[in-house]
């Protein structure tokens, strides 16, 4: 279970284009191997031709396996309660809302680019009618379901491009930032390590600084004690005519980042709260 939980969040985590090498889904599959039944195994072969045609499908089959893992450790261990975790009705909603005509309706404005996703696709129904699915998996199991959900989400005004620097260290030098130490964090995220407060005054300057378009590239700096939290915040699609501004010099910006995902969709701030029975 630690070896399938290690190498599935380094997938999930992984942003710089590049996937598990065989030797690590050789290693996943064969811990797979020990805990899954046969017949789980026929049933997510049979899905997984399906969830490969578009790029939100992963995070379905994610949860399809996730979901199957959980239901062969209850049976094993005659479990009385224990809960799961999905996460891709949450993901896609966040980055594939706008295509969605079952929550939107005609006024959806489909306003994803086609290299992005299939003009034709509905991410969101196609989850939905996973989630059921799965519902179905532990009731056929004489299982008793709770439905519990976080805040509901809400489609932006207009679609936010996140990008993630491809190797943060060569950036920093790049533009002359000083550090001690950085340490990635998920999505756009990082943090910086500084020797002396003099270091971490020098950097925060020069990040501030760093521009795109007369629009900050890095909008969320955060100071701690020695360190500075930093998020990649510029919104826009970043080309090859996109550069960056600091101290009267521009730099080409796109072999320095990786696409990671177009946002579509936010927390609402309240939310609503609903009761659905399973009878």
């Amino acid at each position: 279970l630690n070896t399938i939980s290690d190498l599935i969040s380094e997938a999930v985590n992984n942003n710089t284009g590049e996937g598990l090498s065989f030797k690590k889904l050789a290693k996943l599959f064969f811990s797979l191997v020990k805990i899954y039944r046969i017949s789980d195994w026929l049933a997510l072969v049979q899905t997984l031709n399906r969830r490969r045609k578009n790029s939100f499908g992963k995070a379905i089959f994610l949860d399809e396996i996730l979901a199957r893992l959980h239901l062969s450790l209850i049976k094993k261990y005659k479990t009385n309660f224990s809960t799961i975790f999905l996460n891709a009705g949450a993901h896609i909603q966040h980055h594939y809302f706008l295509n969605s005509k079952v929550l939107l309706g005609d006024k959806s404005p489909g306003a994803n680019p086609d290299w992005y996703i299939n003009p034709g696709c509905d991410p969101l129904l196609e989850v939905f009618e996973a989630y059921d699915a799965i519902i179905g998996w532990y009731r056929s199991e004489g299982i008793k379901v709770i439905v519990m959900t976080g805040l509901q989400q809400v489609p932006v005004a207009q679609s936010e491009f996140y990008y993630r620097l491809s190797d943060h260290e060569k950036f920093l030098k790049l533009i002359d930032v000083p550090f001690l130490k950085v340490k990635t964090r998920m999505t756009r995220d990082f943090l910086i390590e500084f020797s002396d407060s003099e270091e971490l005054r020098l950097a925060f300057d020069k990040l501030s600084m760093v521009s795109v378009e007369g629009e900050k590239l890095f909008g969320e700096l955060d100071v701690g004690d020695l360190s500075i939290f930093c998020s990649l915040t510029y919104p826009r699609q970043i080309d090859v005519d996109t550069t960056v501004s600091l101290d009267g010099e521009s730099i080409q910006l796109l072999p320095y980042v990786n696409f990671v995902a177009i946002k579509n969709g936010i927390h609402h701030c309240e939310g609503t709260r609903a009761a659905t029975d399973f009878p």
